[in-house]
């Protein structure tokens, strides 16, 4: 239900998303992390036409498969360098 929310949300503030980064135009893969045997990162970039968008997923292996344990997004892609920028 989180997610179908900000997917709502997303929609709403849609003109203004494309106003400022563009249509989007795609996505790539850039990473995927683990700590442990039952969390796993995965981190994409959600690429615009004048702009790109960081994504990052959080999962938690249950008994019964992995499940979204949180996510969010920022343009803050330098921070996909080791260096972080």
């Amino acid at each position: 239900s989180e997610f179908e929310t900000m997917v709502g949300q997303g929609k709403l503030q849609g003109p203004m998303l494309v106003q400022r980064f563009g249509k989007s135009i795609g996505s790539e893969f850039i990473r995927e992390d683990r700590a442990g045997e039952n969390v796993m990162r995965i981190v994409q970039i959600n690429r615009f036409e004048k702009h790109a968008t960081r994504w990052i997923f959080i999962f938690y292996r249950t008994p019964t498969g992995w499940c979204v344990n949180t996510f969010y997004f920022d343009d803050k892609i330098q921070a996909l360098f080791p260096s972080g920028g």
